[in-house]
């Protein structure tokens, strides 16, 4: 199970790879929550407030130039280290602004403007297909040439997610994008201290007359084909100040590093910090938030109606924020400078991750009892989970979850059910084989659920008890040979155990004519209650259909029981014991006083819209302290409606038990010249005439079976 766990985690792992960036991605950030970002980066936003103050349209590309060329002038008189404009230069404005700001530029030495990708779609060479180009549209040559270099930013369009960004675009010629060519800019005092006397010499070009794309570029290529390089110039560059160790680092990993990256986001829109675009032309901002710092200017919005330049991410917000261009390209720059990617462990370590993860689950899940499974699951998810979110938090590193969490950990824990109900399926058919020759089978099911032998201990319940005995078996024993006795009995608990084992009853005892079944639950249930019914019903169709049937007595009464073994250790019955086996015996035996074959108390039959019954009264029934009301079942509801000599004989039953005896005997007697119910009839008949000569005394309606006027009184 183990391995097979493990097999299915690690061909999953690929084809999951999508759902473990946008899932796990958002569980992960999720958890995480808002980091602080790097103060060596800042966002200049143009946003409508801005153009409000500036009396601009909100379309940053028609701005008058003349003001970039200020808050580039204004940038570098308080010290920004590079300044990152997300905005497009690709076609000429007035001319005296587009010179302003190639000169203010020009100045500065430190300007990374945007380039644009575009996307051309040409014949291919066979003359049949079309190949798709991605051309880059620098900005006007002016700026070009005056800025330290140019760069393009691709990401996708709504509603895709952005998860990654790129380093370097291999379809755009491996040219690298604008957080690496700013990071390039940004490291220039560095890079020309410690890390260009070193290559200079290896790059296929002179250093001299290229822009910073181009450097970035021949670099690259360079690291590519040298696999040695990065450790080599890691080595000599450990001497030195520790914040130059760190730019240095940073730049040779964004050589060195993969074409794209995932992003490691640092919260909802604006973490980073964010100045106004008119804040910094009216000098309102403070010279040490731009100091030293790496500023990118851009498009963004503090509301999601005005914010057109936005891409959907982990930390869109619940108003619908997403996060602007100039926001993710600004966190791919302070990614690059802090060398954290949201990067998953090498496929090996991922591979190894998965496979043991799923050889564990299923060793666990296999050896421990199924009732430990779901808090182990409840454990383990949760411990995996705090792993992941302490990796993530601490480094970046994106362990997978959506592979372990909801591929392996349910396969293991479903399966792990399954085997287990599997071997407690085969367990109980084994002690259903060994002991359904001893005990009844409901006796067998309940000792394969618990997994132990038989115990002494009582079992309380919830039970409908039925009870059965043949009419006139005492002459039929007499009358018929043993032989053709027992014949008799075996055809006739063949419709018996039929009709109550296939509604879920279980037969509990037979004692020669007399058959005890029963139904148990938890609690009362009108559904128990039905199937006993419908049970008695198809016994007394059945016996008295069959040739040479035996007419049959039913009882039903229904109440809690306990389940026990009775008796002593050198023998044991498996017994009901309680006031509703009496109870349901005596409710049989009342049909022989009342001429009746199907009786029920009314806990049976209380709430059974699907069976017609017809109340018969209460009895205080032999031995009994407490009165039952009985009723009489005649069939299915829709077969047993009520005809003129039931409702006759209510209107007598209601006048018998509110003591007009007398009125309730004409009615018993016209009952029975109509033929009409005349065993229950006969019985109140009779018992009318004894009230009226000797009223019992005080009445309550109910008739007491024990007394002396009654114990002999209406024998049917």
């Amino acid at each position: 199970m183990g391995l097979v766990a493990g097999v299915i985690g690690l061909c999953a792992l690929p084809v999951l790879n999508t759902l473990e960036i946008d899932w796990g991605g958002a569980w992960l950030f999720g958890l995480r929550g808002k980091r602080p970002a790097p103060e060596e980066v800042r966002v200049v936003t143009i946003d409508q407030e801005s153009s409000r103050r500036l009396g601009l349209p909100n379309i940053p590309r028609l701005w008058p130039r003349s003001l970039h060329a200020q808050i580039v002038r204004n940038l570098t008189r308080w010290g920004a280290r590079v300044i990152a404009f997300d905005v497009r230069f690709e076609q000429g404005r007035k001319a005296s602004d587009d010179e302003e700001l190639a000169r203010a530029v020009r100045e500065a030495g430190n300007v990374v403007l945007f380039a644009y990708l575009a996307k051309e779609t040409r014949p291919a060479s066979d003359g049949q297909t079309e190949a798709v180009i991605e051309r880059i549209v620098p900005p006007i040559p002016l700026l070009a040439d005056a800025a330290a270099g140019s760069a393009h930013f691709p990401l996708p369009k709504l509603p895709v997610k952005v998860h990654q960004y790129w380093l370097f675009k291999p379809e755009a010629g491996d040219g690298p994008t604008l957080p690496v060519v700013a990071m390039q800019v940004y490291a220039r005092p560095e890079y020309r201290r410690a890390l260009e006397p070193l290559l200079r010499a290896q790059l296929p070009h002179s250093d001299q007359g290229l822009d910073e794309f181009q450097r970035v570029r021949a670099i690259r290529q360079l690291f590519q084909s040298q696999a040695d390089l990065m450790p080599h110039l890691s080595a000599r560059l450990r001497s030195g100040p520790a914040a130059e160790q760190r730019v240095l680092a940073a730049l040779l990993e964004a050589y060195a590093g993969p074409d794209s990256r995932l992003l490691d986001f640092y919260g909802p829109p604006r973490t980073i910090r964010t100045l106004p675009y008119h804040r910094l032309l009216d000098g309102g901002e403070k010279r040490t938030d731009i100091a030293g710092k790496a500023v990118f200017i851009g498009f963004s919005e503090n509301r999601q109606p005005e914010q057109t330049d936005a891409f959907y991410s982990v930390f869109s917000d619940s108003e619908g924020l997403d996060v602007s261009g100039v926001e993710i390209a600004a966190t791919a720059f302070a990614n690059i400078l802090e060398r954290r990617h949201g990067d998953p462990p090498p496929v090996a370590m991922r591979f190894l991750l998965v496979g043991v993860w799923g050889l564990l689950l299923g060793v666990l899940f296999m050896l421990l009892p199924a009732l430990s499974l779901i808090p182990l699951v409840a454990v383990l998810a949760p411990a995996y989970l705090g792993v992941a979110w302490f990796l993530f938090n601490r480094d970046g590193t994106w362990l997978p979850l959506v592979t372990p969490l909801l591929v392996q950990l349910p396969f293991a824990l479903i399966s792990a059910l399954l085997w287990l109900n599997r071997e407690t399926h085969r367990e109980r058919e084994r002690m259903r084989a060994a002991f359904s020759h001893y005990v009844p089978n409901w006796v067998v099911e309940q000792t394969a659920h618990e997994r132990h032998a038989l115990s002494c201990a009582a079992m309380h319940h919830y039970g409908i008890c039925l009870k059965t005995d043949i009419e006139h078996y005492t002459r039929l024993a007499e009358d018929l040979p043993p032989a053709q006795v027992h014949a008799a009995l075996n055809a006739y608990y063949q419709h018996l155990f039929a009709a109550v084992t296939k509604r879920g009853g279980s037969i509990s005892d037979v004692v020669g004519d007399a058959m005890l079944a029963l139904w148990t639950a938890p609690t009362d249930t009108p559904d128990a209650r039905l199937l006993a019914c419908q049970a008695a019903l198809e016994i007394a169709t059945t016996v008295n259909a069959a040739p040479g049937g035996l007419s049959t007595r039913i009882g039903l009464h229904c109440g809690e029981l306990v389940l026990a073994n009775v008796g002593t250790d050198e023998h044991y019955e498996f017994s009901p014991v309680g006031d509703v086996v009496n109870s349901s015996d005596r409710v049989e035996r009342l049909n022989k006083r009342l001429g009746t074959h199907l009786l029920a108390s009314r806990e049976v039959v209380i709430g059974l819209d699907e069976i017609g019954v017809r109340g018969l009264g209460s009895f205080l029934l032999p031995g009994k302290s407490i009165p039952l009301e009985i009723y009489e079942i005649l069939g299915p509801a829709s077969t047993a409606s009520a005809g003129d000599d039931e409702r006759l004989f209510a209107d007598g039953l209601r006048l018998f038990r509110s003591g007009a005896w007398q009125e309730a005997c004409q009615i018993f007697s016209a009952l029975l010249e109509r033929r009409g119910m005349e065993g229950p009839c006969r019985f109140y008949l009779s018992l009318c005439a004894q009230y009226v000569q000797h009223p019992p005394g005080d009445w309550q309606g109910t008739v007491d079976l024990s007394s002396r006027l009654t114990s002999d009184r209406g024998r049917i």
